[in-house]
């Protein structure tokens, strides 16, 4: 690792056995990024607009008419509101991006030199230190979703 607080880590658990050490720099990135993404987006406004989204669709399925006019509004409002959530994730979600990256460059320059599963042409990456490091990451990550309840 070349960034000084990966590194300190790294040396506390580098003492780890290879895969466990995998998985722990998984769980730790994952639990980092979501927790990135909930300090970093409107978590008020996106449960706000999250219901009222859900009441849109709920309205657009349950309409029987045959006005036109009508469906088109509520589809437009329900569209709508999708498209601000869109708005208001995308920015969160491209920072929270970026510790997985950096460590998984990283991992990937140490663990697996000369092959570099993430960005190779590789087709074996199942086979690969990314399997174990994206399963431990995605399952971290959810574990702190669902935790703090972040949206």
């Amino acid at each position: 690792m070349w960034i000084p607080l990966l590194d300190a880590v790294d040396t506390t658990v580098s003492q780890l056995p290879l895969l466990l050490w995998i998985i722990v720099w998984g769980a730790l990135v994952g639990g980092l990024s979501m927790l990135v993404y909930w300090k970093c987006s409107p978590q008020e406004r996106l449960g706000e607009i999250s219901q009222r989204a859900g009441d849109a669709r709920q309205a657009l399925q349950r309409f029987d008419g045959d006005e036109l006019g009508v469906y088109r509004q509520l589809a437009m409002r329900a569209v709508g509101l999708s498209m601000t959530q869109l708005r208001l994730v995308l920015l969160p979600t491209a920072l929270a991006v970026l510790p997985i990256a950096l460590v998984a460059w990283c991992i990937d320059y140490r663990y697996d030199p000369g092959t570099h599963p993430l960005w190779g042409d590789q087709t074996s990456w199942w086979n690969s230190w990314a399997t174990v490091f994206w399963g431990a990451l995605g399952l971290s990550a959810l574990a702190v979703k669902l935790g703090f309840r972040i949206k």
